[in-house]
C-alpha cells in the first residue's frame, strides 16, 4: 500500500493505492574516492541518506486516483508519501498516465 498526501490540509487527499508495484532502486552510501599523490587513494564515507533514494512505482489504478496524482504532480513541489519503509517528504519526478500509471519519486527525507 502507498499513501500520497499534500503537506497542507486538502479535502481531496489522501490517495490510498493498493496493488501497485514498487521498485526500490539501488540504495547507495555517500562515498567518494580521491586519488593521492603516493599512488593510493582517500575514501570519504558520509554514510547513508534516504534522500539518495528513488522509488519507481507502476500499476493500474482507478481514473479518479490517477487524476488526483496528476494534480499533485503538477501543483505540489513536495508531497507526503507513506510506504512500508516509513513516511517521507518526496518530489514526484516523473508521472506517466497509463495504463499502467508510472511514477518516479525522489525522496527528500524521512518524517
Amino acid at each position: 500500500m502507498i499513501i500520497f498526501s499534500t503537506v497542507s490540509a486538502d479535502t481531496e487527499m489522501p490517495v490510498v493505492l493498493n496493488d501497485l508495484l514498487t521498485e526500490r532502486e539501488q540504495q547507495t552510501r555517500r562515498v567518494s574516492r580521491v586519488k593521492t599523490l603516493d599512488g593510493g587513494c582517500e575514501i570519504i564515507d558520509s554514510g547513508f541518506s534516504h534522500s539518495d533514494r528513488t522509488l519507481a512505482i507502476s500499476g493500474n489504478i482507478p481514473e479518479a486516483d490517477a487524476e488526483k496524482l496528476q494534480t499533485l504532480f503538477r501543483e505540489e513541489p513536495i508531497v507526503i508519501v507513506a510506504i512500508s519503509d516509513g513516511v517521507f517528504q518526496v518530489a514526484i519526478d516523473k508521472f506517466a498516465i497509463g495504463p499502467p500509471v508510472k511514477i518516479s519519486i525522489l525522496l527528500k527525507g524521512k518524517i
